[in-house]
């Protein structure tokens, strides 16, 4: 996302000026196991339970900005999406993957790209599916529903691959692909 915007779209104050609101949503509404890295140091222990999420706060940003709808609501069905389509353990997984090639390199960031897309489609779609003074929770669970016969295959392929031990590149593609042919 941040590739695609121009300079005058998305800088630095954005982001500063959402960090707070960022960070205490996400704390508030993760289900991430907290995990005590540095004994006492409550503030970096949670930066670390949130890290992965905050790689799409940009991406929330700049769809504020360009909808009427609160930071809060975007960030809430970032959130949502990321763990419906269970994108995390996806980007897990590829980070897991050692490439060799300068061919599997781009795949690897074709796949970042592709993910982006999705969580960023899906948002889009839901926020244009909201109804006024819905929250993003309800209205996330009555497009999930409305669209229960065209995600329902691709979610449980998803489910079926997080299960899956060491996926290569190109699984990890695969899928990634099929999430994307999906929100189409």
């Amino acid at each position: 996302m941040v590739k695609y915007l121009r300079d005058d779209q998305i800088d630095a104050s954005h982001i500063l000026e959402n960090k707070k609101e960022a960070f205490a949503l996400l704390l508030n509404i993760s289900t991430t196991k907290y995990q005590n890295i540095i004994e006492g140091n409550e503030k970096f222990n949670n930066f670390f339970k949130i890290i992965n999420y905050l790689r799409f706060e940009v991406a929330a940003i700049s769809i504020k900005e360009q909808t009427s709808h609160s930071f809060e609501n975007v960030m809430v069905l970032f959130y949502l999406i990321i763990n419906e389509f269970k994108i995390l353990e996806l980007l897990n997984a590829l980070d897991d993957v050692h490439v060799n090639t300068q061919s599997e390199s781009e795949l690897r960031h074709q796949i970042l790209s592709f993910v982006e897309f999705i969580v960023t489609h899906y948002t889009k779609n839901i926020l244009a599916f909201q109804r006024h003074d819905e929250i993003a929770q309800s209205a996330f669970e009555t497009y999930i529903t409305k669209e229960h016969a065209n995600l329902y295959t691709i979610k449980e392929e998803v489910h079926g691959f997080i299960g899956k031990e060491n996926p290569s590149l190109q699984e990890i593609a695969v899928i990634v692909n099929k999430l994307m042919v999906a929100s189409l």
